[in-house]
């Protein structure tokens, strides 16, 4: 049995978690995107569900056990709202100050399309 591993962390997200480097990306994301397409297009192939869980407490789960790259320029990014590129869900607001508390200072989500 493992200590101090956030209940969330499933052993096949531990295991994806694991395997990646510096420079790689990791997801989260809601059931409207093409997640399966996309995960068999990676190294590990998998796809790692979190049902039911809310997208802020899984981003702390994961940032407990994987470092953020704070080398890179924009470590972290949000996808742009279609229609209206200024708005901030609040499910962004809330995965923007769990990376803040992750990296222990503000840091904005870059904003991709």
């Amino acid at each position: 049995m493992l200590k101090d591993i956030d209940p969330v962390l499933s052993a096949d997200l531990l295991w994806v978690l694991a395997a990646m480097g510096h420079g790689d990306d990791l997801a989260l994301v809601d059931a409207n995107h093409p997640a399966e397409k996309i995960a068999r297009a990676t190294m590990s192939g998998r796809l790692v569900r979190l049902p039911g869980l809310a997208m802020a407490r899984a981003a702390r789960a994961i940032l407990s056990a994987l470092p953020i790259d704070a080398f890179e320029a924009q470590p972290a990014r949000r996808m742009l709202v279609a229609g209206n590129l200024a708005a901030l869900p609040e499910v962004q607001r809330q995965g923007q100050a769990e990376t803040e508390r992750a990296l222990g200072g503000s840091e904005p989500l870059a904003q991709i399309e």
